[in-house]
């Protein structure tokens, strides 16, 4: 589902900065979306799985903050998702005071509702029940009309996307290969598994929602022809040839390099030992390293450098060997 969810910075180049965890939602995460009411009602109607993503603006480099929500629900069927949207809109609670219906122009279909943040922003929440899914968007900005003007511009992108999706039947699920690609047979996994999104291979437009510049990154991946990524304890991405990989890990230094507003850049540090057209940069958090192997780029990130320099070179021989 994550190469189908709208990304919030194809609705807004703004929207670009990642500041929750962009992920597979499992039911017992549901009250970290919404109030517990809500999602009491989302788990007893049949919630499946669902994958949100978000991002904002409150970059200093950019004056007017915003932020938007995008969440894919799946639910058993498409009469459930049609009766559980409308629930959940009367179910939903955030911020400090009341919250009034609101209708979107554009998407009369749409269950929404409007309110202000723990923030003090302006919100427009919205709930859009299509075949078996329920779609969900928080836009958060300086006034509710250009809430609900993100929320709408959301469901423009998101809804045509979903139209053309046609998930796996509900009770193939289980039996649905984790690795039809092997790839992430062949990514060394998280000693503990920190994060639901590890141990999957995500296709090019998935990879971007774990990326902390989408945008920039969807160019160098394109470029790359970027097949699959797989992420564990180091990333492996699978790009469409040797030569491909060499110009993807240079973009991806030089992304570094650049840094993000109000932050400063990478800077090139001891390359791996050993290990020929690696190399590592450095910021004030953390190491990475880079290196390719036939087709593949491999990124190792870790705190302190010597740590990533044996991740990145344990990972090359795992590529190698299999």
């Amino acid at each position: 589902m994550s190469s189908v969810v709208i990304g919030p910075w194809e609705v807004d180049p703004d929207l670009n900065r990642k500041d929750m965890p962009n992920a597979v939602m499992k039911a017992e995460a549901l009250e970290d979306v919404f109030g517990h009411e809500a999602a009491r009602i989302a788990i007893e109607h049949g919630y499946v799985t669902g994958f949100a993503n978000a991002r904002s603006t409150n970059d200093s480099a950019i004056p007017h903050d915003r932020r938007l929500k995008n969440f894919v629900m799946r639910f058993p069927d498409a009469d459930t998702a049609a009766a559980v949207a409308s629930l959940l809109a009367a179910a939903d609670r955030f911020g400090p005071g009341p919250l009034a219906p609101i209708v979107l122009p554009t998407h009369l279909d749409t269950h929404a509702i409007a309110g202000v943040s723990d923030k003090g922003k302006q919100v427009v929440a919205a709930f859009t029940p299509r075949g078996p899914f329920v779609l969900y968007q928080w836009g958060e900005t300086s006034s509710t009309d250009t809430a609900a003007q993100l929320v709408s511009a959301t469901l423009d992108k998101q809804l045509p996307a979903i139209e053309e999706f046609t998930p796996t039947d509900v009770t193939k699920l289980v039996n649905l290969p984790r690795d039809p690609s092997g790839l992430v047979a062949r990514t060394i996994g998280q000693k503990e598994q920190k994060s639901i999104n590890s141990g999957y291979a995500y296709d090019r437009r998935g990879s971007l929602n774990f990326t902390l510049d989408p945008l920039a990154v969807a160019a160098i991946e394109e470029d790359a022809g970027v097949e699959l990524m797989s992420g564990g304890a180091a990333t492996v991405f699978q790009t469409k040839d040797a030569a491909a990989a060499t110009r993807m890990m240079t973009g991806l230094i030089q992304l570094a390099a650049k840094g993000r507003p109000g932050q400063a850049g990478s800077k090139l540090t001891d390359a791996v030992p050993n290990l020929p057209g690696s190399h590592c940069v450095a910021d004030e958090n953390s190491n990475t390293c880079y290196a390719t192997m036939d087709r593949y780029v491999i990124e190792a990130e870790q705190r302190e450098l010597l740590d990533a320099q044996q991740l990145a070179a344990a990972q090359y021989r795992v590529l190698q060997s299999k």
